[in-house]
């Protein structure tokens, strides 16, 4: 599985950042202060599955925690995890935010293999994108029906990088001031293989802490190109009953895919 590879870490100032306490890996925390908030996505979960009739303490397997962000939002609810984070360095720093609490592998999402354990399987942050070729991507699916309770739901959510071509790849530019008052500026550049059916997307990150002090770090995520068409055959194919797109966390109602994501909500 193709997991986020740091290829540069340097420093344009004298002085190296000083990364809020509980922080120590540049990349981790510039790749955390980006990313999409955990309460929004653990609502829309807890929507669709009160929408299915799922209700009480929920068992919740998340194949790509991430840093465990998200977890923290899941466990607040009553619910019951098991989450796995294939890439090392997001592993590690799940970990040491539960301290031992929460148990955390590296199992990878077509290596899943349980039956029957829970009543909703979650795949987010792009984790299909990352395994290479159709057929683990298609046994990513199988297997988290598998591991599904009659009735259970897989979330599932992934760049839209066909629309992102559609679009000519254009460069995204942002800049987020965190809690700390670290500044956190990201330039993201895409650039395809179609032959190979692979985004290579680089994230450019300058962080610069209270004092002026600045570091740069780049991140590098090989991203297969996955479509919906794809995703509906290996849905069909593995036997989810019922299946719905959603343009967006907070979107009203599910409808077509028709921007930069791919939400799916698929019940067994």
């Amino acid at each position: 599985m193709s997991v986020p590879v740091v290829v540069r870490e340097r420093s344009p100032s004298r002085e190296s950042v000083q990364l809020p306490p509980g922080h120590a890996d540049l990349a981790v925390f510039a790749l955390e202060a980006t990313g999409e908030p955990p309460e929004g996505v653990v609502a829309f979960l807890a929507d669709r599955a009160r929408g299915a009739g799922l209700a009480g303490d929920l068992d919740v397997c998340d194949l790509a925690c991430g840093t465990g962000r998200r977890l923290a939002c899941m466990q607040q609810r009553g619910w019951r995890v098991r989450a796995a984070e294939p890439d090392r360095r997001l592993r590690m720093a799940a970990r040491g935010r539960f301290s031992g609490d929460l148990l955390i592998d590296g199992t990878r999402p077509d290596h899943l293999d349980v039956r029957a354990a829970f009543d909703l399987v979650l795949a987010w942050d792009g984790a299909l994108a990352y395994l290479p070729g159709v057929g683990s991507r298609m046994t990513a699916v199988r297997r988290a029906l598998r591991a599904l309770r009659p009735g259970g739901l897989f979330v599932l959510e992934l760049p839209h990088l066909l629309w992102n071509l559609s679009q000519g790849l254009p460069p995204v530019v942002d800049t987020v001031t965190t809690p700390s008052g670290h500044e956190v500026h990201r330039v993201r550049r895409d650039a395809v293989d179609l032959d190979g059916s692979v985004v290579t997307r680089r994230d450019h990150y300058t962080v610069r802490d209270p004092t002026g002090a600045a570091e740069e770090v780049e991140l590098v995520h090989r991203l297969s190109i996955v479509t919906t068409q794809e995703l509906a055959h290996a849905l069909q194919q593995a036997g989810f009953s019922a299946v719905e797109t959603w343009s967006a966390p907070d979107a009203d109602a599910p409808g077509p895919v028709e921007g930069p994501r791919i939400i799916v909500v698929a019940r067994r």
